[in-house]
Order: C-alpha cells, then structure tokens, then sequence
C-alpha cells in the first residue's frame, strides 16, 4: 500500500498508544452508477453504533466520470458523462449499541471536463477503455432502450434531489478489538422518476458489519441484501429488478497521531438479468485507495480515489472527499 500511495515505508513515524486505537475507516463510498444510484444502496461503516445522546454529521461529495455504450437488436444502453453526487448524513445514538441515520443526496449529472484526465488514467494503468472511442468526447446521454422504447432517462445540468434512505444500526457485540452489528435500511421515493433520479419505489436493504483491529490495523467488512422496485417505466418492457448483493473488505493503517491510510473492495451484484447488455448486466467491483486525517478532536476528513475493476457497469473513475465531525 505504501509503494501505491508513494510514501516511505522506511520512515514511519511511531503513533501513540492512544493513536492506535483512534479508528478513522473505513472508506464510505457509494456506487456512482447511474442506474443502481436510484435502486438504494448501504455505504460502509463501522460496526460500532453512535453513543446514546450523541449525533454524527457528514459530508460525502463524489465525482465520477462514467462512459458505458452497448446495443443489440433489441436493447441499448448509452451512459455518457459525469456525476456528482453528495449527500448530508446525520446519525443518531438513540440508545444503548443504537444509532438511525438519515442522508439526504443531490445529484448533478453533465457532460463534464474529464474525458481527457480518464483517457490518460487508463492509459497509464493499462485498463480497458470500455469502447470510450465510439463517441466524440464531452458529449452527455444517459439511456436505457428496450425493443425500441427509452425505459429510462437521466437528466443533465440541473441538480436533482435522490431518495432519502433512513437506515437503523444495532451492535450485536463491541469490545475494543472487535465488533459486530446489523441493520436494515428503508428508502423514502424522494427523488424524480421522471428526471432518472428515482425508482419511484419505497427501497429496502438489511445487512452486516463488522470490524477486527490489532495495533496499527484496521479490517472492516459487510454483506448486505438489497431490493428495489420497479419504475414505472419498466412496465411492459420486459425487464425486471433483481435483489441485489454486495460484499465488502476495507482496510486501515494508522500511519501517525492523525493519518491513516484507507482502502476498500465492494463487490455488487447485477440488478437485472433481462437485457444482454454487458455494461448493464455485469457486477462492480469498485476498488478504493486514499486516507483519512483528524482536523480537530471530532473531525476528520478523507480523501480516495475509485476505479471498478470489471469496467462494464460501474464508473470509469470517481473521487470522493468526506468530513465526519462529532456534536
């Protein structure tokens, strides 16, 4: 991990005892596509609830560049621009090993400015293009056709309020060097159907978290069950939501008093089977790198960078930056 973030591994300060246990991870990153975006979804976390009487607060803003193009005789899929997507988190200890958190998201879909940035990314990492040649750069459409009619359609050039989930979090068991808890998360329809920002649909997920630490380290985990419902535009298409599955592994390095160093592996299954579209129809696997670092006694802010490994449904390339203080 060292060689990929270019630090010296041969000068690691010494943290604090007290250091060691201060945990910053993990890495709370969301799947930037654009279609999946509107079907719910549960951001990593700690297992470890909010205490009674306590709120946390965040701020999670992503960019992400995304340029998926598919057809066949029956179906085509154009994904063709940016997103940015950040959402105000407020978490809840409402009791004992108990938090309820609630985010509100905005997106703001566009044509962008990273074409070119992405082209180089790819370039220099030699990863595949995702047929990125097809069309001239700086242009935006995001469609899904099936048998000649558009089932869905994202609006550009004007932010758009997403679906509000409202998730519950209960420790099963915390010591100091472990944890595990449960959850289950209920999406409110809040966002547009009509502009590609919602389902229009009442969403739910349950899921598991967990966490183990020993000195410097820090490994995090959760697998979660998601169900969707359909848009009404999907009526008659013949194209059906599947419930969906993600398995997730994060790490954490304490690198000094105030600095860790975070990455995380997300694996999402496909949301639908019924088209034979490879960039609608595949997994994700999102892959993270980057850090987080204290800037006061409850705050703290991180920084990472995204890529999906498979490259055929998930973003060519996301940031994410986020602050997390402690009321």
């Amino acid at each position: 991990m060292c060689g990929a973030l270019t630090f010296a591994c041969a000068a690691l300060p010494e943290p604090s005892a007290n250091a060691r246990e201060v945990v910053r991870g993990p890495l709370a990153a969301q799947s930037l596509q654009p279609l999946a975006w509107t079907l719910g979804d549960l951001r990593p976390r700690r297992a470890v609830a909010t205490p009674r009487g306590e709120v946390d607060v965040s701020i999670a803003s992503a960019y992400a560049s995304i340029f998926r193009f598919d057809d066949t005789d029956h179906s085509a899929v154009t994904i063709d621009g940016e997103l940015w997507h950040t959402a105000l988190g407020v978490r809840f200890g409402i009791a004992p090993g108990a938090d309820l958190e609630i985010e509100v998201p905005v997106l703001y879909a566009s044509r962008g400015f990273l074409d070119g940035f992405v082209d180089g990314w790819h370039d220099f990492f030699a990863l595949p293009y995702g047929r990125r040649d097809l069309r001239p750069a700086g242009e935006f459409e995001m469609t899904l056709e099936s048998d000649g009619r558009e089932i869905w359609k994202l609006e550009s050039d004007g932010p758009m309020l997403g679906d509000v989930p409202v998730t519950w979090t209960q420790e099963l068991f915390a010591t100091p060097t472990r944890a595990l808890a449960v959850r289950a998360m209920l999406e409110l329809p809040t966002g547009s159907e009509n502009r590609g920002a919602s389902n229009g649909e009442f969403d739910w997920g349950v899921g598991v978290v967990a966490e183990q630490h020993a000195e410097r380290w820090s490994f995090f985990g959760h697998a979660d069950h998601l169900h969707a419902g359909e848009p009404s535009s999907f009526e008659g298409s013949g194209v059906h939501l599947r419930d969906r599955f993600e398995l997730a592994l994060g790490g954490e390095y304490r690198w000094s008093d105030r600095v860790s160093l975070l990455s995380t592996l997300e694996w999402t299954a496909p949301f639908t089977r019924d088209l034979d579209l490879r960039v609608i129809n595949r997994e994700i696997l999102d892959f993270g790198l980057g850090a987080a670092w204290d800037v006061g006694e409850r705050s703290r802010l991180a920084l990472s960078f995204h890529e999906d490994l498979v490259s055929n449904t998930g973003a060519d390339f996301a940031v994410l930056v986020g602050f997390t203080t402690r009321l």
